[in-house]
């Protein structure tokens, strides 16, 4: 019965709009049309869900997109008749899931420091400029950012701290 309701209202509005052209007039038909809140929560909600959406689109086209392509991904991983790849036994590790993420460049660079100079606990705070400044373009990394964490990661590294 309350989705008869719905049409109704919305016939009833868009007849509305027709003839006055006043989109408040339609609302308020809308409104007035469905005495439950169905008739006139739902189209309401809809169409301000999607009038947002479309305001997002036009402001941030790129990220927008990005945004929605995640979600049909999260909703909807595969596509219908298809079925999910398997990973395969004799490559334990291998599975979707157990992918790690890329590393940062921060990161890369920290390895790169460790790998060239030992434990960070042991680089002298004197020697973090020289090797920040031979080792940071390595991995496109701004000198500023990587002499920072560098001294931070050095001095946790002298606290205990095992990272």
């Amino acid at each position: 019965m309350a989705g008869y309701l719905v049409y109704f209202a919305l016939g009833a509005a868009a007849l509305t709009f027709l003839i006055t052209r006043d989109v408040r007039s339609t609302i308020s038909v809308v409104i007035v049309a469905g005495a439950c809140g169905i008739a006139a929560g739902t189209p309401l909600a809809i169409l301000g869900g999607l009038a947002l959406w479309l305001l997002r689109l036009a402001l941030a086209p790129a990220s927008t997109l990005a945004g929605f392509r995640a979600w049909v991904l999260e909703e909807c991983p595969v596509a219908p008749g298809r079925r999910a790849p398997q990973p395969s036994p004799g490559r334990p590790g291998r599975g979707r899931a157990t992918v790690p993420r890329k590393a940062t460049k921060t990161a890369r660079f920290l390895s790169l420091v460790a790998e060239r100079n030992g434990l960070l606990a042991s680089i002298p705070l004197d020697r973090v400029a020289q090797i920040n400044a031979a080792l940071a373009p390595q991995v496109d990394l701004n000198p500023g950012a990587a002499r920072t964490a560098l001294r931070k990661a050095v001095l946790t590294a002298r606290n205990g701290d095992p990272r």
